[in-house]
């Protein structure tokens, strides 16, 4: 995916050319740390897929300010992927302040279209899934009818069918471009491992949104063309179209709850002790 994402990952290193950052191996696990970049992993030969980081990039470099913003968001990200499951809209609103927090223009630095593009994607997709969803839950709520499960499904629901097909494609969207934009922010803050999650994740995430919208147009298929098995076996379809819409949203909130942690962990401070290749200090100077 080296459209979305650089081939290798952007590492500190110390005066003699050797890594000084908490990196594990891709293949292994093994910790890269002190390890020279043009060398393969001592345990498992891999190749060591890091490079130099430009010492001005740091994330610690940056304008204070800015820096505490980025903390606030991966905290209010990581607590709004935690109230998801106890309740979607407001797990959904949280976590779309933390992007939005996440998301602002950095001062004094530059920024190219292509970058602009992905910040801008990435801070107003999840904003429109959070008006769907509250205009989904207000339709509900106002509309003084009968909107129990069985009732939606013998009604024609258009317009909830948009609201909903709108949140979910705008989220997609959204969580497909934060991850690029957290790519950068963990490589800065030295958590190669963090950024690394990120790329990886993206790539799953395609896999997910691919599976759910091949499911979405096989049921209008089926439903446009009058297909007979579905209609025989429809509740088994449904049953089973359900489990797997189940366990894909179940994986990708236990990806991204992971994900988040380990972001958290990239760009939170250091209050005592050296710095580590998992954190930073971010002291105001």
């Amino acid at each position: 995916m080296a459209s979305a994402f650089p081939a290798t990952l952007p590492v500190r290193l110390d005066l003699e050319g050797r890594i000084d950052v908490d990196v594990s191996c891709p293949a292994c696990g093994y910790n890269l740390r002190m390890q020279r970049i043009e060398k393969a992993c001592p345990e498992c030969g891999q190749a060591i897929d890091v490079v130099q980081r430009d010492d001005a990039d740091r994330l610690d470099a940056a304008a204070p300010g800015w820096v505490a913003g980025v903390r606030r968001g991966v905290g209010l990200l990581h607590a709004g992927t935690w109230l998801a499951p106890l309740g979607v809209l407001p797990g959904l609103l949280v976590a779309t302040a933390g992007v939005w927090c996440l998301t602002r223009r950095e001062p004094g630095r530059p920024e190219g279209w292509a970058a602009r593009g992905t910040r801008l994607s990435a801070r107003w997709a999840p904003l429109a899934a959070a008006v769907c969803g509250v205009a989904f839950v207000a339709v509900l709520a106002l509309g003084g009818e009968d909107w129990s499960a069985s009732s939606l499904m013998r009604r024609d629901a258009t317009w909830l069918d948009i609201l909903l097909c709108t949140a979910g494609a705008s989220l997609a969207v959204g969580l497909l471009e934060a991850w690029r934009v957290l790519f950068r922010i963990a490589a800065r803050a030295d958590g190669p491992d963090a950024a690394r999650a990120c790329r990886e994740t993206w790539k799953r995430y395609l896999i997910a949104v691919a599976i759910v919208v091949g499911m979405a147009a096989a049921t209008q298929v089926a439903d446009l063309t009058g297909w007979r098995p579905a209609i025989r076996y429809r509740f088994a379809l449904g049953g089973g179209a359900v489990l797997v819409l189940l366990a894909v949203l179940a994986w990708a909130w236990w990806s991204t709850l992971r994900l988040t942690g380990l972001l958290k962990s990239a760009v939170s401070p250091v209050t005592s002790g050296p710095r580590t290749g998992t954190q930073l200090s971010c002291s105001r100077r």
